[in-house]
């Protein structure tokens, strides 16, 4: 379980790089920004749920809870839509199983909490620093244990004694890392950004021969 939970965050990494780069160019066009950041989340859900921690025959673990909650806290609802929507119907239709319902269930909790924090943090302007992503994360895996109770034939009491240590620790941990890059690629954007608007307005001051005139003295030059 733990190999596969490091195997879905080096994917995760390969996309944060990826979704930084969309955003870089698309910045001017926030839906197809989006549009394509959901679609980036949702093969990252697919490859992860293609190579799981297998429990049992149709009962599998897997790093979709922490690519979905970051789909949602960085992506939003067009992103968080997708992605949830192809894992959703990945998991419903082509791997079935036990864990179906179980596995549907905390699809839609991690998204639905990276969406909830999506639009708090949005409202709030507050930063996201390590206790709050660690607390999102933990809400998130929490919630996927309690999804386990929707295992068939009381399973869960086989279930929880090996997933729960791991799911509750190693999960929010490797939560908080995806978030940490993610959170660096919006600095350096904003950054970006700056300076851009920095150079933008020295150029027009100096440019306005009357702005020359005030920053420059004939005598001294």
């Amino acid at each position: 379980m733990i190999l596969t939970l490091l195997q879905n965050i080096s994917l995760l990494v390969s996309i944060a790089v990826v979704f930084h780069f969309v955003e870089r160019r698309l910045g001017d066009k926030p839906f197809l920004a989006s549009l394509l950041g959901g679609l980036l989340f949702g093969v990252a859900a697919i490859i992860a749920m293609l190579t799981p921690f297998r429990f049992s025959d149709g009962i599998i673990y897997d790093g979709r809870t922490i690519i979905l909650a970051a789909a949602s806290l960085f992506g939003g609802p067009i992103a968080a839509g997708i992605a949830t929507a192809a894992a959703l119907a990945l998991r419903i239709f082509y791997i079935g199983g036990l864990g179906k319902l179980a596995g549907a269930m905390s699809i839609i909790t991690a998204a639905s909490v990276g969406l909830i924090s999506y639009y708090w943090r949005s409202r709030s302007r507050k930063p996201l620093g390590f206790s709050r992503i660690m607390a999102i994360g933990f809400i998130v895996h929490l919630l996927m244990l309690a999804s386990q109770f929707l295992l068939p034939d009381n399973r869960w009491k086989t279930v929880m004694p090996v997933i729960a240590l791991p799911v509750l620790t190693l999960y929010p941990l490797g939560f908080f890392f995806i978030c940490s890059l993610f959170l660096d690629n919006e600095e350096r954007l904003k950054n970006i950004a700056l300076l851009r608007e920095s150079e933008a307005r020295y150029k027009i001051l100096f440019q306005s021969h009357n702005s020359i005139m005030l920053l420059i003295d004939d005598k001294t030059g």
